[in-house]
């Protein structure tokens, strides 16, 4: 009915960097610090730092290792959004996704950076809402 996308470059566009799954322990915590998105408490223990890394890995390595085949447009809405301060994916990459699609098509950049659902909840939220369907529209 309607394709979500947040913080992801369109699919057509190449990798900008090499892959971080790929990266030693020590190079994927600075890494994962850098991007600011698992709460720093997880870092101050390292039992917990080891719990978490092998499923921020796999996440990783979804995202890096998937290979774009190009097709038709969907026929669905879609909505891209992203954090202004976001070092890694700019407005331009989300824009992109606007070929994805032969329906509408909406980008809204919020303030923060890559995960801008900590610093913007209540907007993007908002944003969601209104291009969800009122129950009345809903398909059973």
């Amino acid at each position: 009915m309607h394709l979500f996308v947040a913080g992801r470059r369109a699919p057509q566009l190449p990798a900008p960097r090499a892959p971080r799954h790929e990266l030693s322990d020590e190079q994927f915590i600075a890494e994962l610090k850098r991007l600011n998105g698992t709460p720093p408490e997880v870092f101050e223990h390292e039992e917990l730092t080891q719990l978490m890394l092998p499923m921020l890995r796999a996440d990783f390595t979804l995202d890096e290792t998937y290979d774009y085949q190009e097709g038709p447009p969907l026929e669905c809405p879609l909505s891209a959004y992203g954090g202004l301060e976001d070092p890694d994916v700019s407005s331009e990459q989300l824009d992109e996704w606007r070929s994805q699609t032969s329906a509408a098509f909406e980008l809204i950049m919020f303030p923060g950076d890559h995960f801008f659902l900590n610093t913007s909840p209540a907007g993007l939220f908002e944003a969601i809402n209104r291009r969800l369907p009122g129950p009345s529209q809903r398909q059973e």
